[in-house]
């Protein structure tokens, strides 16, 4: 029955955060606490942002200073420059990460198909994933369930 069925496994789409490299914004800082614009600019310039070429890099504040906005637009930018994907540390920086790659995904591959969500994995996913999942996905698929092949709960059917 469930044989020309195609599975979405949402762990495709986590990153783990071991995977990140991060960049403390500390030692552009004046005595590494205080931000003055101009010592920032000239410190920024004379960084070397090539080990982050091509990664993805969250901007951390260890020592929590207070940061204006654009230093950060600063730092982001020096990092695209460099091909990084640049996110500003914070608690939900996982479900950013992740609805972000969910966004780039091709879901028009799965017009028309018959799809489920993999029920079981060993990361726990926000409820909040699942919900966009299926909103996504109804506008594209014929059939939408989730769980395991052996046993599928139906979410949406033409």
């Amino acid at each position: 029955m469930n044989n020309n069925i195609e599975q979405i496994n949402l762990s495709d789409f986590y990153i783990p955060t071991k995977s990140i490299m991060s960049f403390d914004i500390s030692p552009l800082l004046k005595q590494e606490l205080l931000l003055v614009e101009k010592e920032f600019r000239e410190k920024i310039e004379v960084y070397d942002f090539q080990p982050y070429a091509g990664k993805i890099v969250r901007i951390i504040n260890p020592k929590k200073s207070l940061i204006a906005h654009w230093a950060y637009m600063i730092l982001a930018q020096k990092l695209h420059e460099v091909g990084a994907k640049t996110y500003i540390d914070h608690p939900n920086l996982e479900l950013e990460m992740m609805m972000d790659k969910l966004h780039e995904h091709n879901w028009s591959q799965y017009q028309g198909k018959r799809v489920f969500i993999k029920g079981c994995s060993e990361i726990s996913f926000e409820t909040s994933i699942y919900a966009w999942i299926s909103q996504k996905l109804v506008s594209e698929v014929r059939a939408l369930s989730y769980g395991e092949k052996c046993s599928l709960v139906p979410i949406y059917k033409i």
